[in-house]
């Protein structure tokens, strides 16, 4: 992106709901170690806030944790294997969310896939909307991530960050 395009990430999550604080986990350490030029937000209630944190960004990172012991295929299809720790990309601007992903399990009252549909509809969707889900374990009160999903968060912000420098 070197025609100075702008760059949001935004890690989203519930801190007392276990793994659901994931996404917030990891977006502290990309606040660390990302260009100043790329902003990083955390972001804790209703996901149609979102449309208003990404209204001036060309490109937005968005971070999650994703529905327990459901693995969505691309099709729609879904099985019981559960992968905590698991990583999901989505380029959500490009293709449609597997219709469960995001939605059942969700802490948030209105969930990221009503959210981009709404933008869509709206023509407010960022020209780049990456969805990263990490499958979650354990939702249930407290504020430790579940042991699979801690180890994964190097490799995942190791990933996140290789894209988004990719791209500058």
């Amino acid at each position: 992106m070197s025609d100075g395009k702008s760059i949001l990430v935004i890690g989203m999550g519930n801190p007392y709901r276990c793994d659901d604080g994931i996404g917030l986990q990891i977006a502290r350490k990309l606040s660390k170690i990302l260009p100043e030029k790329v902003k990083v937000q955390t972001h804790t209630s209703d996901a149609l806030v979102l449309m208003e944190l990404w209204q001036n960004y060309d490109c937005v990172y968005l971070i999650d944790a994703v529905n327990p012991g459901l693995r969505c295929h691309r099709n729609g299809s879904h099985d019981e294997e559960q992968v905590p720790g698991r990583l999901y990309r989505f380029d959500a601007a490009a293709e449609q969310l597997p219709p469960i992903f995001f939605t059942k399990y969700s802490t948030h009252c209105f969930s990221i896939q009503e959210t981009i549909a709404l933008c869509k509809n709206l023509e407010m969707l960022p020209e780049k909307l990456i969805i990263y889900g990490i499958e979650g374990h354990s939702f249930r009160v407290g504020t430790e991530l579940s042991g699979k999903v801690k180890q994964a968060i190097a490799g995942i912000t190791d990933c996140i960050k290789k894209e988004i420098e990719d791209s500058l």
